[in-house]
């Protein structure tokens, strides 16, 4: 039988018999200390109690038999590394405690099917991150930030993919033509699955594909152009769509792409092709539009530092920032864009402040 050891209400470690493969936590488990069942490979279930509050870091990792947890209402909290390495890990049901589920929780888990009630608001990019069998993300319907399409994870407006599940012989995936970002980590699966991403797609965060995958891309004219993946990623290219490519393509395929991804490829590698760094001079309004759309100031700067902004489009810029200022109400990034003007430009137009 096991041997429980607590510190009040902590249970800082156990001691399995050789041949329990089903364990119940006492009552009175509040909380479950780092390390407390790591390595251990030989219980595949585990009952946690009503009265849970957290899960330390690293609780269970390397419980490589562990096949199914039922999270109690009562916790709120599960660490980084949770459940790291739990191979064995097919199903999660998550109680209506988490609000979060925090970095790295399920590191290169088995998992193949993930509940996510109403109460959850915030996934980390990295929760999941190397889970390479998930078939379903289950979502409550009266979760108000996150839902399910056909299995995969989405932002409640559906225009931000999350986390693409691979279905067991599923051959094509098609990102819907809602969709207007795919978030950092959004494909990590093994099924030699096509993916097709359309027109609608302005941004691709960064890592979002780890693993190789046949990826087709929207081009203007609704023909897809395939992209070989870069092998060897470094941090410049990881912050545009040009990730996504073996090498800076050619001005031609360039110019095919839908004008989000030129733009976001057109500012971090303007110099690596001539005709790229004119587009952007020459549609330098737009760009900043986009950006600014964006609310990505680092981007701002960089057109102002590198005299992509200048007194003769200055002012369409910033009456584009103004607008933007006017409807979302972020008028710290309007005055961080006004000071940007002041500094590489060197003159103030009073008339502007009164427009905050």
């Amino acid at each position: 039988m096991a041997q429980y050891h607590f510190n009040v209400d902590a249970l800082l470690k156990v001691t399995l018999e050789p041949d329990e493969t089903e364990i119940t936590l006492p009552p009175q488990t509040k909380w479950i200390g780092r390390f407390t069942f790591e390595n251990c490979q030989q219980f595949r279930k585990i009952v946690l109690p009503e009265n849970l509050k957290s899960i330390d870091r690293l609780t269970f990792s390397w419980c490589s038999a562990l096949e199914e947890i039922n999270f109690p209402d009562s916790l709120q909290d599960i660490g980084n590394h949770a459940f790291y390495h739990c191979h064995n890990l097919k199903k999660v049901i998550w109680g209506k405690g988490v609000q979060e589920i925090e970095n790295t929780a399920f590191l290169d888990c088995g998992l193949e099917y993930i509940y996510i009630p109403e109460t959850v608001e915030f996934i980390d990019e990295t929760a999941f991150y190397r889970c390479k069998h998930i078939q379903n993300f289950d979502v409550s319907p009266d979760n108000l930030y996150f839902q399910s399409i056909d299995g995969s994870l989405y932002s409640k407006n559906g225009k931000t993919l999350i986390r693409f599940a691979c279905q067991k012989g599923q051959t094509v995936f098609q990102v819907p033509d809602f969709v207007t970002r795919i978030r950092q980590g959004a494909f990590y699966f093994e099924n030699p699955c096509q993916v097709i991403i359309p027109q609608s797609v302005q941004t691709v965060d960064k890592y979002v594909f780890e693993k190789s995958a046949n990826l087709m891309i929207e081009d203007a004219n609704h023909k897809y152009l395939k992209v070989q993946l870069s092998k060897s990623l470094d941090e410049n290219s990881m912050k545009s769509p040009l990730f996504l490519f073996a090498k800076v393509p050619t001005f031609e395929s360039f110019q095919k792409l839908p004008h989000g991804w030129q733009y976001q490829i057109a500012v971090t590698h303007y110099d690596a092709i001539p005709q790229i760094e004119t587009l952007l001079r020459k549609r330098v309004v737009q760009v900043a539009k986009f950006f600014t759309e964006m609310e990505n100031i680092e981007v701002l700067e960089m057109l102002f530092e590198k005299s992509f902004i200048t007194q003769k489009n200055v002012d369409a810029v910033l009456a584009h920032v103004i607008n933007h200022a006017q409807e979302t109400r972020n008028f710290e990034f309007q005055v961080a864009v006004m000071h940007y003007r002041d500094k590489y430009l060197g003159y103030s137009n009073p008339e502007d402040k009164f427009k905050l």
